[in-house]
This record gives C-alpha cells, sequence and structure tokens, in this order.
C-alpha cells in the first residue's frame, strides 16, 4: 500500500478560506497501480504456531555497513552489528492479489513501514496497524509493498523509477538507519547504497 498525506494537507489549505460545500478530508491515495487489498490478519498478536521468521543482512561495497544486520532501535531499523543473535526477527504476509508481503516485527500488528517528508527518502520504521487515516499530514508511507525474490528484499509500489536503492543513512549518534533512496532527489547526508538479504533466523 503506497498513502501519502502531502497532497490533503495542501488541498485543505486551498479551501480554507472559502465557504464552499464540505471538503472530504480522507487520506488520498496516489501513485498506485492496484487496489487497495484487504487487511491479511483477522486476529491481532503473536504469529501462528510454525511461522518462518528471518533476519535481514546487508551487503554493500562500503566497508563500514556490509555484513551488517538489520536491528530495531526504538521505532526505528538500524545496522546492528555482526552478530545474527542480535537481529530483529521478521515474519511476512503475502497478498496473492498482488504479490507482495506485509513485513512484520513479533506480531502481526507490528508492520515495517516505509516513512518520510516525502517519497525521496523513506526510512524503516516500525509502526503498529498503519492505516491511510493514521499517516500524519505532511508524510508518505508505504508498507505491505515488499518482495522477497532470490531471497533479496525489495518492493513493487507501481513506481516506474528506476535510480532506486536500498540505502544505510549515518545519523549524528553514529548508526546508521535503513532506508529507500530514489537516487535522485537532494537529502541531507550521504546514503550508502545497500542490498538486503533474507535470512532464515537460526
Amino acid at each position: 500500500m503506497r498513502f501519502s498525506n502531502i497532497a490533503t494537507a495542501a488541498a485543505l489549505s486551498l479551501v480554507s478560506a472559502s465557504p464552499a460545500p464540505a471538503v472530504d478530508t480522507s487520506p488520498i491515495r496516489a501513485e498506485i497501480s492496484y487496489e487497495q487489498p484487504p487487511e491479511p490478519w483477522t486476529v491481532m498478536g503473536p504469529p501462528a504456531a510454525g511461522t518462518e521468521f528471518f533476519n535481514l543482512k546487508v551487503n554493500s561495497s562500503d566497508a563500514a555497513v556490509t555484513n551488517q544486520w538489520v536491528s530495531l532501535k526504538g521505532k526505528n531499523y538500524v545496522l546492528g552489528g555482526t552478530t545474527q543473535s542480535a537481529a530483529a526477527k521478521f515474519f511476512a504476509i503475502k497478498y496473492n492479489e498482488t504479490g507482495t508481503y506485509s513485513l512484520l516485527n513479533s506480531d502481526d500488528t507490528r508492520q515495517v513501514v516505509l516513512q518520510g517528508a516525502n517519497t525521496t527518502l523513506l526510512y524503516f520504521t516500525d509502526v503498529t496497524s498503519p492505516t491511510g487515516g493514521s499517516i500524519p499530514a505532511g508524510q508518505a508511507w508505504e508498507w505491505s509493498i515488499f518482495t522477497t525474490d532470490a531471497n533479496k528484499l525489495w518492493l513493487n509500489d507501481g513506481s516506474t523509477a528506476q535510480l532506486r536503492t536500498w540505502a544505510a543513512m549515518k545519523q549524528t549518534d553514529n548508526s546508521y538507519r535503513v532506508a529507500l533512496f530514489d537516487g535522485v532527489g537532494p537529502i541531507g547526508g550521504t546514503p550508502v547504497p545497500i542490498g538486503i538479504s533474507i535470512v532464515k533466523t537460526t
């Protein structure tokens, strides 16, 4: 699912000075090539017995970030070192309608959401039960758009952008957050291109 509240906020600012008919303030779904699929879960709670868990491992030509595992720091997914046992554990739920997956942590309410001020740079973030209505004004969110071909994590959100890449973004505390960079737009900081592999939890 790909949602944005940016267009909604702009629309409201344009009509606020005019006593026009009531404006629909529901979030606008933008740049999406398929209908919103139904949520795949019916019960919120731990995954069923037998669910396969996996970790995410980063590879890069940059020695500062390669061979590190993705871990959770607060609500942010970061590079957490080279020890697999310290990595965040994920499982996936597939949308048959789109062939994409929800990426979840711990239970089926906590999804990995790509979150940012715009689609130039979207950070991996832990969000509980995301919906179109929960997106703050001025932000873009994407979730349930992941693919896992050949045990490589990627996405299919309808975008035709050719230069997108997963990236590690260095923070002021010297940690690296995991993000999706569009490969074009100006951002603060220097993105380190990375690949993300899916590795079964040991």
